[in-house]
């Protein structure tokens, strides 16, 4: 009988510590998360910063957020969470709705001497935009250069990607998306730069 006891008593430990150690690796709902990632920028330059709320389910529900940045010298949020940058330094941006909150690390840093010089010579972009993109999926990025008559030509340009593991890009532009999330894809042509936001679903 006392053997059986201790072994009720040894079952009941056991499930218990693994009760607790199941519920600490749930996540805790609701919540608000910033998906975009980390920040790093130049001054002068903008990101969009992207968060989701989860209610107590864990469904994602559409909302507006609070955005700020601290220090306040860093730079400043438009209502979208678009963040432009004003100085150079190091901080946290951070979203929130109600008492829930969620923060990044951004990073500021002084502008290039080649950045500070006026473009001449025409304009550098890349097609598409900001745009969304199914997971499994591909979607080719060019570059483009319209030049001072408005003349539009195709270039080569330098592709990375930034931002959450997404997918990968090819020296050619071409986005492949593995895993949800938002990346920013930049192009590069001499010492200009181009993004576009990328939303993986």
């Amino acid at each position: 009988m006392r053997r059986l006891l201790k072994l009720s008593s040894r079952l009941l430990v056991i499930n218990l510590l693994a009760t607790l150690s199941y519920a600490q690796t749930q996540d805790t709902f609701p919540r608000v998360m910033i998906v975009s990632g980390n920040v790093q920028l130049s001054v002068g330059d903008s990101v969009q910063n992207v968060a989701v709320f989860q209610d107590t389910g864990g469904v994602e529900m559409d909302t507006t957020f609070n955005w700020s940045v601290k220090p306040d010298s860093l730079g400043k949020f438009n209502p979208t969470g678009l963040f432009t940058t004003t100085h150079e330094g190091e901080g946290y941006i951070f979203v929130s709705l109600d008492t829930l909150v969620d923060s990044v690390m951004v990073e500021v840093k002084a502008t290039d001497e080649d950045d500070k010089q006026p473009s001449v010579g025409g304009e550098f972009f890349i097609v598409p935009g900001d745009t969304i993109i199914q997971i499994g999926t591909a979607l080719q990025f060019t570059a483009h250069f319209r030049d001072t008559s408005g003349v539009v030509t195709d270039t080569s340009a330098q592709w990375s990607l930034k931002g959450q593991p997404v997918g990968t890009i090819s020296d050619s532009g071409l986005l492949n998306a593995y895993s949800p999330g938002v990346v920013l894809v930049k192009a590069f042509l001499g010492n200009r730069e181009q993004t576009a936001m990328v939303t993986a679903v």
